[in-house]
């Protein structure tokens, strides 16, 4: 018995499904079958009733997947406790980022983490919010930043912030909407963020408790090009107050003063992963970023 096979079992287990379990391990779906396959065979039981529906477990199955759980999680804390013998950390962790750079303090990050933990290679992708996310619970990113509500249960986080945002719109459309109302605005067209970014949600709850329904001409997911059509008077949107503000100082968009909203910067990892020495050190670097309570 392999502790892989063990995983691709609590794995499908979970997610009752060959092909998300073969997603969320980043394999393929064969590779999870034949996995499945051996286990069953040294066992000499059943775990898993196959179905067009999907894979339910067996009552063999239940029984197990508590054993299995938690020879996993000693196994886990066993290669922890390795690790913390060790005089110097290292492997290898990659964290998604859902903005910019400066904003995020990636590099204060770096220039704390570097000196401290050399041995800890990074690796740094770009992706949104919501899909950082599940990223995060498939395995495929070790931790990241990410905006808005937590919506996966096996993510902890770290709350580092709270920012405001605001609608923007063309800086010639300034006059328009200095005393518009909300019923104004709808009439005009906007840029929306796709699903997998909070500000969608955040638009759509507002706009469907007021009961508007605005023409979308555009979707967008990066900053830089929804302030392009911003600018080139494309739609109204919703960004960061404080990149609005230096837009607006630019005279490359108005901002509305209706109304602002609020939304929370987190960094989020495995709870899975909390007692890993690694990642306790890139939580401890993030905390001294940020000013967070260690």
């Amino acid at each position: 018995m392999e502790f892989y096979q063990l995983r691709t079992f609590i794995t499908v287990a979970e997610e009752k499904n060959l092909t998300r379990a073969a997603k969320r391990m980043n394999t393929s779906q064969p590779a999870v079958s034949a996995h499945i396959k051996a286990l069953e065979e040294e066992l000499g039981l059943p775990l898993f009733n196959r179905s067009p529906k999907g894979m339910e477990m067996t009552r063999h199955g239940i029984v197990l997947k508590e054993d299995g759980m938690r020879i996993l999680e000693a196994g886990t804390r066993f290669l922890n406790h390795a690790k913390e013998l060790k005089k110097d950390l290292s492997g290898d962790l990659t964290i998604g980022l859902n903005s910019d750079s400066e904003f995020l303090r990636t590099r204060d990050f770096f220039s704390w983490m570097h000196p401290k933990y050399p041995g800890i290679q990074f690796k740094i992708t770009q992706s949104i919010s919501g899909t950082i996310l599940q990223k995060i619970k498939s395995e495929t990113l070790d931790a990241g930043y990410f905006l808005g509500k937590n919506t996966v249960k096996e993510v902890e986080f770290l709350h580092l912030q709270t920012f405001n945002l605001r609608i923007v719109a063309p800086p010639g459309w300034k006059e328009e909407i200095r005393h518009a109302q909300w019923k104004d605005l709808a009439r005009l067209p906007w840029i929306q963020n796709p699903p997998q970014c909070p500000f969608h949600d955040i638009l759509r709850e507002r706009l469907q408790l007021l009961g508007l329904n605005p023409p979308f001409a555009v979707t967008a997911d990066q900053e830089a090009t929804i302030k392009s059509l911003v600018c080139g008077e494309v739609g109204l949107a919703l960004l960061m107050e404080h990149d609005a503000r230096k837009a607006e100082k630019k005279g490359e968009l108005a901002i509305w003063e209706g109304e602002t909203f609020t939304i929370d910067l987190n960094f989020g990892f495995l709870k899975t992963r909390r007692q890993d020495p690694v990642m306790k050190a890139v939580i401890e670097g993030v905390s001294q970023v940020w000013d967070l309570p260690v």
